[in-house]
């Protein structure tokens, strides 16, 4: 849990972890204005095995599950799923094969353990997937003409008319902040703790044309 929230506060996440035993939510997260808050729950694997989700699917709670493998060692590796793909995806055990006969909920490593989860700090950028929709709903991305592109791997950066940025993935339109810190991050630029999207891409775009 605590790696989950090193992480998230370094992509600029502002994290507050709840009690040990509080049900729901393990963490919470806002922005810096706290106009996107969202709870997320971690859990942690000392290996690369089967997750355990319980009796109850109705119980399971969090919009995010961020799942850690290799928790205990030098290199962590993280998943970050929805609650509706951990839902999903669950299998029941084989009562016949438990001492109490109790139906149980696991997650498969082969289901978390995909490239489209590995890492995903990016998915996390819209808040709530709620709040994400509701956002793309609004045309929160209408922020004008493209007039400057960046090509990196799958994902292309676009500047705006507006000054803002965002990023086309799998040739949809994505909030680009996370996108931009992890870029920002490989190019090895300075870290600056006005992480907004404008800025991001100002500092990262820059970079680029020099």
């Amino acid at each position: 849990m605590h790696y989950a929230a090193w992480q998230l506060s370094r992509k600029g996440w502002n994290v507050m972890p709840t009690a040990r035993n509080a049900k729901g939510s393990d963490l919470f997260c806002t922005n810096d204005d706290e106009s996107v808050m969202f709870g997320v729950q971690s859990k942690g694997l000392s290996k690369r095995s089967s997750l355990p989700c319980g009796t109850n699917l109705e119980n399971l709670r969090s919009d995010w599950w961020i799942i850690t493998i290799h928790a205990k060692s030098e290199t962590p590796i993280c998943f970050i799923m929805t609650l509706e793909e951990i839902k999903a995806h669950c299998v029941q055990s084989d009562p016949a094969k438990s001492k109490t006969g109790t139906i149980a909920y696991w997650l498969s490593p082969r289901i978390y353990d995909q490239p489209q989860y590995r890492e995903a700090w990016h998915r996390l950028e819209g808040g709530s997937v709620l709040a994400k929709q509701e956002l793309e709903a609004e045309g929160v991305f209408d922020v004008g003409d493209v007039i400057d592109t960046h090509q990196e791997g799958e994902i292309e950066f676009r500047k705006h008319t507006s000054g803002s940025y965002t990023a086309l993935v799998d040739g949809k339109q994505q909030p680009a902040r996370q996108l931009l810190m992890d870029l920002r991050d490989r190019m090895g630029l300075p870290y600056k703790t006005n992480n907004t999207t404008r800025t991001l891409g100002a500092q990262v775009f820059g970079a680029l044309r020099k």
